[in-house]
């Protein structure tokens, strides 16, 4: 009897036990632990922009690298002239619009590397950047020195210009009425900065030991498309892009202007979608052309480059409006009443335009290789003159004259004068 009850209390036990087996276990409390800071702070997440991210993984993608070894240092805000940012890109097409973007600064164990993007991070291209062993110690200390001066990090400063120049005096081309200048040839750099916005201009020794701030915070304009020097006197320099140009007398300070008229952008524009990249010396000035396509230009129209930046700074450091002109047409009279002009330039833009009433600009165009050399050749042999021809009615009489802005020293013939005065007319008809 008690072997029985004994066997159904172990019955019973071992129900209790595989019931309370099947029963849900109690649910746990879990909790997400949030690092203390001190004073009471509580750790944030830092959320990159896109474009940083989007610049980021191309530069890791480029070098083969983990995107996490690779760090931020520089990031300024830029409106790009085109739809490249700024990028001269040999075949590539740019549209030119404005592009607000960014100019981002990455390190890479040392080395700097320059990305741009548009707001989104959706346009990224890689910009080349001077490596350090490759710039004057003049660059860096400049860098160091704008760096102190306007409290901005050294590695914001983008060298946009270098230009080597045998200052004039102790001064390096910046005098002041309180400072006394030794008479002495000083060979250096003209170095020009940007950052956050702004253009700086430096000059220095060629070591970096004289370092004299010429202009600060000018308007930034980016890289330059187009670099002339020449001068028939002294020596005059301009760096040129769509957006403006610096320029002056090559030991002198670089005053910034940008083109307010969309005249010289719609013209440099054209220059730019015209030939491949370039470096000349022509009879109008050393030129440096970043061209956006492959066509190669020939002499004559190297040196219309040339004369083109030649005319523009011109304009501004002589005040001469009409600096460039190779020759201006007119035809005036005849039944119809005509009253027509033409201006052919040096560069070989060419514009049309009626006398007559309200009518205005007739068009505009560029003259052909073969038109510019013809031009250069009576440029640079005849002096200036005008010439005129009418024809023999005595009413409603036709008269075409001619302009010529000679620079030598021959006298053109009759029938030199008659042969320009037809090329004019020839030109003129030829208007899109």
């Amino acid at each position: 009897m008690k072997r029985s009850i004994l066997m159904v209390f172990i019955l019973l036990l071992s129900l209790l036990a595989a019931c309370t087996a099947a029963l849900p276990a109690e649910p746990m409390e879990h909790k997400t632990l949030i690092p203390k800071l001190p004073g009471g702070l509580t750790q944030t997440v830092s959320v990159e922009q896109p474009a940083v991210i989007a610049a980021r993984n191309a530069l890791a993608v480029n070098r083969g690298i983990d995107a996490a070894t690779i760090q931020l240092i520089g990031m300024d805000p830029v409106d790009w002239t085109n739809s490249c940012l700024d990028v001269q890109v040999t075949g590539q097409a740019c549209e030119q619009v404005m592009t607000p973007g960014y100019r981002l600064i990455f390190d890479i164990s040392g080395e700097q590397v320059e990305y741009r993007t548009n707001l989104a991070g959706d346009v990224v291209m890689e910009a080349k950047l001077e490596s350090q062993g490759s710039l004057p110690n003049a660059v860096l200390l400049t860098r160091v020195q704008a760096s102190e001066t306007w409290l901005i990090p050294a590695e914001q400063f983008q060298l946009i210009h270098l230009d080597e120049v045998e200052w004039s005096n102790g001064c390096l081309g910046v005098e002041k009425p309180e400072v006394g200048c030794t008479d002495i040839i000083v060979p250096g750099y003209r170095i020009i900065l940007e950052a956050q916005g702004y253009r700086y201009e430096y000059h220095t020794d060629l070591l970096g030991e004289v370092i004299v701030e010429a202009a600060a915070q000018q308007p930034t304009l980016g890289d330059p498309q187009l670099v002339w020097q020449g001068g028939e006197e002294a020596c005059r320099i301009a760096h040129i892009n769509e957006r403006g140009m610096d320029y002056g007398s090559c030991e002198g300070i670089l005053p910034v202007v940008l083109f307010t008229e969309p005249q010289r952008s719609v013209e440099l524009l054209n220059l730019l979608n015209s030939y491949t990249t370039f470096t000349a010396q022509t009879s109008a000035g050393l030129v440096e052309f970043m061209g956006k396509v492959q066509e190669l230009a020939s002499p004559v129209e190297q040196r219309a480059v040339a004369e083109w930046a030649a005319a523009i700074v011109s304009s501004y450091m002589d005040f001469d409006q009409e600096a460039g002109i190779g020759f201006q047409w007119k035809r005036k009279g005849g039944i119809a009443g005509l009253c027509d002009e033409l201006v052919v330039f040096a560069s070989g833009f060419a514009e049309a335009s009626s006398c007559k009433g309200n009518d205005g600009s007739l068009g505009k165009f560029r003259l052909t290789s073969g038109q510019l050399e013809i031009m250069y050749g009576w440029l640079d042999h005849f002096e200036p003159f005008t010439y005129e021809e009418s024809d023999q009615a005595v009413a409603d009489a036709m008269t075409r004259l001619v302009k010529f802005n000679g620079r030598g020293v021959a006298e053109a013939t009759q029938a030199d004068r008659a042969a320009i005065l037809l090329m004019a007319d020839d030109l003129f008809s030829q208007i899109p």
